[in-house]
C-alpha cells in the first residue's frame, strides 16, 4: 500500500523517519516518496542536503508540538559560547543584580499599566526550569515585535523579589531564532550599563 503523500511527507519533514534514513536526509527522504508515488525509478532521485538546524526545529515544533532530540536551546550554543550566563534554577541567588539568561518563550500575557499603557508579562524556560519575566512600557514598546512563542532568547535584566516570587524585569532582549536586528547586534555584558531600563513602581 503506498504512502498517503501529504501525511508521510509531514512525519518525514518532522523527523518521524530520522532513524531509518540511513544517510538519506529528510529532503532526499520527501524526493523518494514523491518518486514512488509517480513511479520514477529511485536511481535518478537526487540527495539534496539537509535542512538547516534551525529549519529542522521549526519543522518539528510545527508538526509535533516540541523539539525530538533534547532542549531547543542546546541548539544555540555556539551563538552565545562565552556569556555570563545565569541559570534559571538559580535565579534567586541573583536577587537585586543583573543577570543574563537563555530563554525559550512558553507563554506570554499583555496587561496594561496604571497608564494604561501596554506591557507583558513572560514565562520562558532555559535547560534548568522556567522563569517569570516582565517587560514594562518602555522596554516592551522597544521589543514586543521580536516576541513569539517556541523562540529563543537571550534576555537580560534585574532580578527582583516580591512576595517570596522571583521574577526578571527586561532590559534587553536578542532573539537568537531570527535574523538579528541592529539592537541585538550590541553584546549583552554583565553589569553594563542600559539607556533603555526604566524605573517601575507598583502596576
Amino acid at each position: 500500500m503506498k504512502p498517503e503523500t501529504a501525511q508521510a511527507t509531514l512525519l518525514i519533514k518532522g523527523g518521524g523517519f530520522d532513524s531509518i534514513a540511513g544517510e538519506l536526509t529528510r529532503p532526499g527522504l520527501i524526493w523518494r516518496l514523491h518518486a514512488i508515488q509517480s513511479g520514477e525509478p529511485s536511481r535518478y532521485v537526487p540527495i539534496p542536503p539537509e535542512y538547516a538546524s534551525p529549519q529542522q526545529l521549526a519543522h518539528e515544533l510545527e508538526i509535533f508540538g516540541f523539539p525530538l532530540d533534547g532542549h531547543p536551546l542546546e541548539r544555540y550554543c555556539d551563538r552565545v559560547r562565552g556569556l555570563p550566563l545565569a541559570l534559571a534554577r538559580e535565579l534567586a541567588q541573583y536577587v537585586g543584580r543583573t543577570a543574563i539568561l537563555l530563554g525559550w518563550l512558553v507563554t506570554e500575557k499583555i496587561v496594561t499599566s496604571k497608564k494604561g499603557e501596554p506591557m507583558e508579562f513572560v514565562t520562558f524556560e532555559d535547560q534548568t526550569s522556567l522563569y517569570d519575566a516582565t517587560l514594562f512600557p518602555d522596554t516592551y514598546r522597544r521589543y514586543c515585535h521580536l516576541l513569539g512563542t517556541n523562540q529563543a532568547y537571550v534576555v537580560s535584566g534585574v532580578v527582583e523579589e516580591h512576595f517570596d516570587t522571583i521574577t526578571l524585569t527586561v532590559h534587553r532582549l536578542q532573539p537568537l531564532s531570527t535574523p538579528r536586528s541592529a539592537d541585538a547586534d550590541t553584546p549583552l555584558e554583565e553589569g553594563a550599563s542600559d539607556p533603555y531600563t526604566e524605573p517601575h513602581g507598583a502596576l
